[in-house]
């Protein structure tokens, strides 16, 4: 259903733009860079979170455990 509006939509629609003329630009730029930034915050705090949490759980070295505890199955005593 074609009213006479119609063309004059068609006139005031915006021209496709080329391909040089859409870039970022400075605002994507700055995008990226908070980007960047909030991950190495990010990182810098997982990093002393997991210091924190290593020295609360006892771990004087990684991969050693001051009180290493038994595997179930070697508390276990067999039913006689």
């Amino acid at each position: 259903m074609m009213g006479p509006v119609t063309p004059f939509l068609t006139l005031m629609a915006d021209k496709v733009p080329s391909d040089n003329s859409v870039v970022a630009g400075w605002g994507g730029f700055a995008v990226f860079v908070g980007l960047c930034l909030a991950v190495a915050v990010l990182g810098i705090s997982l990093a002393r979170h997991l210091r924190k949490a290593r020295q609360n759980f006892g771990v004087e070295e990684v991969g050693s455990f001051k009180d290493s505890p038994k595997r179930l199955d070697q508390e276990r005593t067999p039913d006689a």
